[in-house]
């Protein structure tokens, strides 16, 4: 169970979405980059790190919070422990150093398509047979991605959140975390090749808004332990990677009056008493 799969099987669930949401009107923007390798889920995954490390470097001066990564509590559950436990270990290294301005980015890119892998290992339970090398097809595009970003969009004025959960509201459906949050606006980092500001996306985006109002703003600790981050949610986003382009919603204008707290009292209802183990927390999306 994850709040993916629950926003897709949960047809009251979804239904009751639809009604709340308000879908707004926006300008599609133009695609800057063009995928190149077909593994677009490891090109997303492996962007989704080289992006926060990337903030973690450009705006070191910020308070940051980031917790343990994905990729961390899946050495243990991927073949050959001891390499995978020691490429962690290096890898944690480089990001020190890449944060400090003494690591190339284009090794950076390399490291994170490693990283994406053991990210399917926890959250899908399917190890890549070359878990340990290197894509350096997707590493070029990942570069070609950092390119575009519109930075000054990231820059926080008091505070920035890597990889937030939202405590026992993750707890409820199985797993959720979302990617970043600057100060109160959590962002959902997309690198799909269509901008569509589907339906879909907005359902997920806004199930992230429902946990992060019910359990609060958290980073991972420990495989079995979250930390409560003092930061309110004020707004949601969307970046759509390939176009270099991110859009904001204010929570009120982007669901009906009411709407927060339908959405609030039906996972509470559904999914309050439901949850899997703590160590689960990010297992799902």
């Amino acid at each position: 169970m994850s709040l993916t799969h629950i926003i897709r099987t949960d047809m009251p669930l979804r239904a009751l979405l639809k009604q709340v949401i308000r879908k707004p009107r926006w300008t599609r923007p133009t695609i800057k980059v063009f995928p190149v390798s077909t593994r677009a889920s490891l090109t997303g995954t492996a962007f989704d790190y080289l992006l926060r490390f990337e903030l973690q470097r450009r705006f070191r001066g910020t308070p940051i919070e980031h917790g343990w990564w994905i990729a961390k509590m899946a050495a243990p559950q991927v073949p050959k422990k001891r390499l995978s436990k020691q490429f962690i270990k290096e890898a944690e290294q480089q990001v020190d150093f890449y944060s400090r301005g003494y690591f190339d980015t284009v090794e950076m890119a390399k490291t994170c398509t490693v990283l994406a892998k053991f990210d399917f290992v926890y959250r899908a339970g399917w190890a890549d047979p070359q878990w340990l090398v290197t894509d350096e097809v997707v590493a070029e595009e990942l570069l070609e991605l950092l390119e575009v970003v519109p930075f000054e969009a990231f820059q926080p004025k008091h505070r920035l959140t890597l990889n937030p959960t939202f405590g026992e509201g993750s707890h409820w459906v199985g797993g959720a975390d979302s990617d970043v949050m600057v100060d109160g606006l959590l962002i959902d980092l997309k690198t799909v090749t269509k901008a569509e500001l589907s339906l879909d996306e907005l359902r997920q985006l806004v199930g992230y808004g429902v946990l992060a109002r019910l359990g609060g703003i958290h980073i991972v600790d420990s495989p079995a332990s979250q930390q409560k981050v003092n930061v309110e949610l004020e707004s949601l986003g969307l970046y759509y990677a390939r176009h270099g382009h991110l859009i904001t919603f204010d929570l009120d204008d982007l669901v009906i009056e009411d709407g927060w707290e339908l959405l609030e009292d039906y996972f509470l209802t559904h999914y309050a008493s439901t949850g899997k183990n703590v160590s689960d927390i990010a297992a799902g999306d």
